[in-house]
């Protein structure tokens, strides 16, 4: 009789190491595939802004794309050479257009970011993402320029 309790307390250890193991093992998956989900995130909304067409200048049938806008405001940021239909000049746009899209985006999904484009006064970040957040390696992407190339980098924290 005691050897039968014995081998019961035995046989509910094993199963609660198991269902201990498997849920850990669950757990693990789902960080991998956020983690995943986070740096494909950078670099997917980096590449859909630079081919994403504006509304800059309605004469214009396709628009012009974003990226001509951000080497408009990196080459001239005194002097733009792209002024929109608004009145609004390259970099103004940008950085309106920038905003727009990451509060339909990031900021809804409640995603921390952190956004800059060299050689231009353009930078996001949400608080909470700063130098010394955990990430994953963030998206980016070079525009050639007449100044040389600039470089574009999203950071999605964690």
């Amino acid at each position: 009789m005691e050897f039968l309790g014995l081998v019961i307390i035995v046989l509910l250890l094993s199963l609660g190491l198991i269902t201990l193991t498997v849920l850990k093992s669950k757990q693990g998956s789902v960080s991998i595939q956020k983690s995943y989900a986070d740096k494909a995130l950078g670099q997917n909304t980096i590449n859909a802004m630079l081919k994403m067409r504006t509304e800059c200048r309605a004469g214009i049938p396709t628009g012009i794309k974003l990226s001509e806008l951000i080497v408009d405001c990196a080459e001239n940021p005194a002097d733009a050479q792209i002024i929109c239909d608004n009145g609004a000049y390259s970099c103004e746009y940008v950085n309106k257009t920038i905003f727009n899209i990451f509060n339909a985006t990031l900021i809804s999904w409640q995603e921390s970011y952190d956004f800059f484009i060299e050689e231009t006064n353009i930078t996001f970040n949400t608080q909470g993402c700063n130098d010394r957040s955990p990430s994953e390696e963030p998206g980016k992407q070079f525009l050639p320029t007449k100044i040389g190339p600039i470089k574009m980098s999203l950071r999605i924290c964690t």
